[in-house]
């Protein structure tokens, strides 16, 4: 995958996690972490550049 400026990119692009419930991953858990496919608005703003 290529970043914005046409250079490869390691990263993966996000996709929806399967563990997710409610919009969070183990939102029970002792670290609940929110799920960045339904909440868009907190991935990176480098990500949401590209995937929004």
């Amino acid at each position: 995958m290529r970043d914005r400026t046409g250079e490869e990119r390691d990263e993966e692009p996000v996709e929806h996690d399967p563990r997710c419930v409610d919009k969070w991953i183990d939102r029970d858990g002792d670290n609940p972490r929110p799920c960045l496919f339904c909440k868009p608005h907190l991935r990176p703003k480098f990500e949401r550049r590209h995937h929004a």
